[in-house]
């Protein structure tokens, strides 16, 4: 995270942990903060979508790896119903 005002006189941005929350860190300088919880849990999308791309890629280039529909189910006579 930037600091806005680390170019400025006084120290650069020191992010310490909150005394009483300890999952938000703050700026005591220009009282930025930030949860570590929402950084630290950010999948990217961007990855499952390529992975969804290669599978789909896999499937539409090998048609005869999906199960055939077509199944070969015997259909009862009126005869054997009786």
């Amino acid at each position: 995270m930037d600091c806005k005002y680390k170019d400025h006189p006084f120290p650069p941005c020191r992010f310490e942990q909150h005394p009483r929350n300890p999952n938000i860190y703050f700026c005591p300088h220009c009282r930025e903060s930030y949860d570590v919880r929402e950084v630290g849990n950010q999948f990217p999308t961007w990855l499952l979508l390529m992975i969804a791309i290669v599978i789909l890629m896999i499937v539409a280039g090998n048609p005869k790896s999906l199960p055939s529909h077509e199944e070969n189910i015997p259909t009862p006579n009126p005869s054997q119903l009786e």
